[in-house]
């Protein structure tokens, strides 16, 4: 009989906390957007500033929230790197719950689609229609474009500044320890 722990059962055991990491980032978000834009509800009509406004937003809590996770990853090799690894419960509760849902692009869309849904509604032309969900079709697209490409870079600067100055060796030794990892956390 094997002796080891399954796969299973690790990430069982990491379950809880991802949970209450995503919880908090998502009430992060949450706030601080209800904070800076205010609530963005259904008024019937669409407007294009307060759109563009809470995309805006989006795309800065992406962005931080893309910076963040690279740098807690980098801090983390950097800590393995030195022989003082972090708690196992540590980068997936911060960085896959509290950033992953920080950083949820569904946020981002939410209102967006909420005011172009009731723009669309209140049309009584097709012509009208079609050029309005063409334009916000668009919007959404560009967004996610941008907000894939700039999260991309953020954490990409953040783990270079949370590794800190390094040789290729020691790039090649965080490479083996992060596949370490992923193989002590699958059993």
């Amino acid at each position: 009989m094997n002796a080891t722990p399954s796969a299973g059962g690790h990430i069982l055991r990491l379950l809880p906390w991802v949970v209450l990491g995503g919880v908090a980032g998502s009430m992060t978000a949450l706030t601080i957007s209800a904070v800076l834009l205010g609530h963005i509800g259904p008024s019937g009509a669409f407007d294009p500033q307060a759109t563009l406004a809470a995309l805006s937003l989006a795309g800065v809590l992406n962005t931080a929230g893309s910076f963040l996770l690279g740098l807690l990853r980098g801090r983390a090799s950097r800590a393995r790197r030195r022989s003082r690894p972090w708690d196992p419960r540590l980068l997936p509760a911060v960085g896959t719950g509290f950033l992953g849902s920080f950083t949820s692009f569904a946020a981002a869309t939410a209102p967006a689609g909420e005011m172009l849904a009731l723009t669309v509604a209140s049309r009584d032309d097709p012509a009208e229609w079609w050029v309005l969900f063409g334009a916000g079709a668009g919007l959404l697209a560009v967004t996610a474009a941008a907000m894939a490409l700039v999260g991309t870079v953020a954490a990409g600067v953040g783990l270079l500044i949370g590794r800190g100055r390094s040789s290729h060796r020691a790039d090649a030794a965080d490479r083996t320890a992060e596949v370490d990892d992923v193989h002590e956390a699958t059993g």
